[in-house]
């Protein structure tokens, strides 16, 4: 008999983010198989897509405005040789 989904959250205070976290892959499939060979029941699919949606990062738009402008670089002046300044 499996345990529960709910016992463990409780328990252990595990959450589906969490073992997200800890596996390579981060697949609904990898995520059961885990859960499987533990004896524990999966948690709904809802609860797998929001931690999905917190672990997936959201791509940051950069306008044009805010794009760093290359400024040239300015070559150092060599000194004479032989001349001090002082």
């Amino acid at each position: 008999m499996a345990v529960k989904w709910e016992y463990i959250k409780k328990r252990r205070n595990w959450n589906v983010k969490m073992v997200l976290e800890s596996l390579d892959e981060k697949s609904w499939e990898n995520l059961c198989l885990f859960l499987s060979v533990r004896g524990i029941e999966f948690p709904p699919k809802s609860e797998y897509d929001l931690a999905i949606k917190e672990l997936t990062p959201v791509p940051v738009k950069v306008e044009a405005s805010q794009k760093k402008k290359r400024v040239p670089r300015k070559s150092a002046k060599s000194k004479k040789a032989g001349s001090n300044n002082g």
